[in-house]
């Protein structure tokens, strides 16, 4: 249920009544949690890649600065995993299926249509 009131949105989140906490913020909010999936993907797309990482990325859309830069481009690296659903059950597809229908059936924010999920609103673009 939609409120203000911090103590019972981490009450409720706690008891299976309310929904997630939203990464970052302080150490009760599990703030740590977004600082360690960022490392994540620099770990697997940048040092496992063999790709810059981190400082060593240059910002978006500048220049490449030096000749070496230039020769190597921005050596930006990629990670791809793949899962085989099937491995940790046959049941995948409905327990996926279940878990979005939950998302679905929470309320939306002020003024919001509906709670969707990743991929929805470019699904919907293509109706």
């Amino acid at each position: 249920l939609p409120t203000d009131d911090a103590a019972a949105a981490v009450e409720s989140s706690s008891t299976g009544e309310g929904g997630l906490m939203p990464l970052g913020g302080i150490e009760a909010n599990s703030g740590y949690k977004g600082y360690g999936l960022a490392m994540l993907v620099e770990v697997l797309g940048g040092v496992l890649g063999n790709a810059n990482y981190g400082r060593k990325i240059r910002t978006w859309q500048s220049p490449l600065k030096n000749t070496e830069q230039q020769a190597d481009g921005a050596n930006l690296g990629q990670a791809f995993i793949v899962i085989d659903p099937s491995v940790f059950g046959g049941d995948f597809p409905l327990r996926m299926d279940d878990f979005i229908e939950q998302m679905h059936s929470l309320p939306p924010g002020e003024g919001q249509p509906g709670v969707m999920v990743p991929g929805e609103p470019e699904l919907n673009a293509y109706k």
